[in-house]
Order: structure tokens, then sequence, then C-alpha cells
């Protein structure tokens, strides 16, 4: 269901609870303390957490895939989507409206993080706008000629409806001068050699070197544009084995009131052969950060 529709609020929060009760107690009945938010948990590992899946995000993730396909494949469902909502606007033209589907509604409402890292590849310009999409080069015109996109009249334009005439097909609500002028004649220069085909346009997907959309680059993308929720001042104490880091981690939580933010420890783990964890020694400063661990100990 992940897969189709955008996970109810509630939903989630139940979803989340049983998770966060099963790794702290497992199967048994006894309650126990949670020694840090379910959150935190979630963080990738390589931001100080135990890279548990979150649920949110991957939903996300999941119905993106459903935008790539309709916009660079062809078929039945991608036709009654397009002849419902879209009519004569692109997909990046349309807003979640009433009286939507859930499928459709949950599309709208990841489409924003999804066209985050997209670009297209214009053949017949029908579904690219000219300003505000990444068509030529790294970054849209609206970023990289904002005085020109403040003065443009019709900022949502498509690539057709603009190149299709000579000169270009933009109406700006006053004259040009200094450096807008400048700005608009090196926007002219760029596009002069750009030739509209027949051919539908393309979506590229730029997290992934084939141009194809994968939910796991997606995913890593949108968990690392999170601000880190868990920091280890101390670089060693995230580079100790998995069997190591998680007890320090949960002992760096406790110590910091199970926030586990901004976490600065003295700590010594003690590590058998076989990579079991002997014993922790630590205590919570706010002044020193040091880090140390003893490997291939015995008693």
């Amino acid at each position: 269901m992940l897969s189709f529709f955008e996970i109810p609020k509630e939903v989630l929060k139940k979803l989340n609870h049983f998770r966060s009760r099963f790794s702290w107690q497992g199967d048994g009945h006894k309650r126990k303390y949670r020694l840090t938010k379910w959150s935190i948990m979630c963080t990738p590992k390589e931001q100080g957490g135990l890279g548990i899946m979150d649920l949110e995000t991957q939903n996300k993730c999941l119905l993106s895939k459903w935008l790539f396909k309709l916009i660079n494949e062809e078929g039945i469902w991608q036709q009654l989507l397009r002849n419902k909502y879209l009519a004569i606007k692109t997909i990046t033209q349309v807003e979640k409206k009433p009286g939507g589907s859930q499928f459709w509604s949950g599309l709208m409402k990841v489409k924003n993080d999804f066209l985050r890292w997209v670009s297209f590849k214009v053949h017949n310009g029908e579904q690219v706008r000219f300003w505000d999409d990444v068509w030529l080069g790294h970054t849209s015109f609206r970023e990289r000629f904002p005085r020109l996109y403040n003065l443009v009249r019709r900022k949502h334009d498509t690539v057709q409806q603009v190149i299709s005439s000579v000169p270009l097909n933009v109406s700006f609500r006053r004259n040009l001068i200094g450096q807008n002028l400048d700005d608009w004649q090196e926007l002219v220069y760029l596009t002069s050699n750009v030739q509209i085909t027949d051919s539908p346009d393309r979506c590229i997907w730029s997290l992934h070197k084939s141009g194809q959309f994968s939910v796991h680059s997606m995913y890593a993308a949108l968990m690392d544009a999170n601000e880190p929720k868990v920091r280890w001042l101390a670089p060693a104490v995230a580079e100790l084995p998995t069997s190591v880091r998680i007890p320090v981690w949960a002992f760096a939580g406790v110590a910091r009131g199970g926030r586990g933010v901004c976490v600065c420890i003295d700590v010594c783990a003690c590590v058998s052969p076989g990579g079991r964890v002997l014993g922790l020694l630590g205590s919570p400063s706010a002044l020193s950060v040091r880090s140390a661990w003893m490997l291939n100990l015995s008693y």
C-alpha cells in the first residue's frame, strides 16, 4: 500500500509505535524504557543513527516512481490520468484540487520533492516549463536570471510556447535596459540552437548516472537533506563497529536525557576477540570530547 497511497498520519503513528516497542522490548510484555526518540533511530548510520527505514520518506519515494513513469512512459493508466487531471497542462503545472482520487492526491503531495532532482531532455517542448524547469544546463532560467523572471508576464509558459516563434515569445512588464538587457541577450544566445522535434520530452533523474529513477537514490537524498538529528562530536565514535556503536549510542542517549543530540561523551568500549562488548565506561562531558576503545581484549 505504501507504493500506491500516501500513508495517513494516524496509521504511520501506529506503525511506528509498534516498530519502536519491538525494537526496545522485543516480543516481551514487560514495558521497557525508550532510550532515545524513534526519529533518531531512523537517522542514517552516517549521521549517527541506526539506519532503520523511515516509512514516511519511503512512502514519498515509492509514490515518486509513479510520477517518473507518468512523464516518460505511455500506457492506459497514464492516458487516463492525463485526460482527467492534466488536459493541456504539464505535470509540473498542475496542483492538487478537490475531488481528486487518493492516488492522485498522493502524487501531488510528493511532486515538489520529486522535482528537486529532475531535469528534462527537450524534444517537442510541450511538457517542460521554460522558466521553472531544468532543461538547459544544471539550473533553471528562473534561478539563473532572477531579474528577468520577475519581469516576465507569463511565467509558466512551456518551452514549445516560447521557442516556436522568432523572436522568442516572451513578454515583459517593462522595457529591458542595463543588466536586464544583457541577461536577455545571454538567454537568447543560449536558446538559439534549441531544436523542437515531434518526439515527447524525456524526464531525467539526476541522482542516477543512467538517468532512470530509483527509490534508493531518492531515499538517500531525502535523508541527507534533513538536518542530522545525531551529531557525534568525536568522529571516532561514528567509525566504531556496529556491535560497539549501538551500546555507545544508547549510553550517550541516556547521558543526554534520551535526546541523543549534540553528544559529548568520554567513553571506553572493551570488546572481546569475537566482537562481543564486554563493558562500557564513560561519563558525559560538555567541555571535552575524547573517545577511545580497546579491541581484542580479554579478561
